[in-house]
């Protein structure tokens, strides 16, 4: 997950939101800005941009039913969405490493979510 989609994450968590509503506003905010990037540019290329793994790239065509923006668009809500290594963590990865009963900090926001990404990883 790129530093640009963990602070968006954060901001939204920061500001009350349940963990679900933020991941999945997130996930929502950016595949619609990749959608409307689409008619100009390559799908790897607008990946790179926002900070995510190039790699994501042909996941994200396999699963489309077609290369149209929209799609595109919705594959990447579910490969991102997927909780991976390169996706979002989930809620309830993130729940194991945030504290109870207060808001996290930044710092450790960015902590949970680098555990859950090596989690992910260490599952791959």
């Amino acid at each position: 997950m790129s530093q640009r989609t963990s602070e968006m994450l954060v901001e939204k968590v920061q500001k009350g939101l349940p963990l679900e509503v933020a991941r999945d506003s997130t996930i929502l905010e950016i595949g619609l800005k990749i959608g409307a990037l689409l008619a100009q540019r390559s799908l790897p290329d607008i990946l790179t941009s926002f900070g995510l793994e190039e790699s994501l790239a042909p996941k994200i065509f396999n699963l489309a039913a077609t290369k149209s923006m929209q799609h595109l668009a919705e594959a990447f809500m579910v490969v991102v969405g997927g909780g991976g290594a390169a996706g979002i963590p989930t809620p309830s990865c993130l729940r194991r490493h945030l504290p109870e009963g207060r808001d996290p900090t930044d710092e450790e926001m960015e902590e949970a979510i680098a555990a859950c990404r090596r989690e992910a990883q260490a599952k791959v």
